[in-house]
Parts: structure tokens; sequence; C-alpha cells
């Protein structure tokens, strides 16, 4: 279990993408096994949207080839 589910608290993917400024670049998803859920040519676009994966738990993040990457919590 992730530490900060056990503490109770734990941040959405919208959560981490509202603290960005520069939403012109290329987002990916990324599954607990690594496996890419989904690709966006731009944060916004992917901010704006409806997906369900807006709520899912960030397990990690990072700048990977120019692109955001986060690894979501399948099971959250």
């Amino acid at each position: 279990m992730p530490l900060l589910k056990w503490l109770g608290d734990y941040m959405t993917v919208s959560e981490l993408l509202k603290l960005f400024d520069d939403w012109n670049i290329p987002v990916v998803i990324n599954d607990n096994m690594l496996v890419c859920a989904l690709r966006y040519t731009r944060i916004d676009d992917f901010a704006n949207s409806k997906h369900p994966l807006l709520k899912a738990e960030v397990v990690s993040f990072g700048f990977y080839d120019g692109e955001l990457t986060i690894r979501v919590n399948q099971y959250a």
C-alpha cells in the first residue's frame, strides 16, 4: 500500500496537472505495471477532458524525452 494512501491522503492526476504551468507538452499515463494507458499531445487537452484517469492515484511522475510521464495506481 502506498504510504500516502496509508496516511489517508494521496494526489490525483488532476491535482498534479494543476501544478504545471506549461500545458503544451505531451503527457503519458502509465499503469502500475508501466503499461501505457493513454497518451495526449498536450496536457491541457487531457486536463480539460472528463477522462476517469484524472481521478487516479499518482504513484510517481517525471519528465522523459520531453514528455510528462505519470505512473498511476490502477487499483486506487
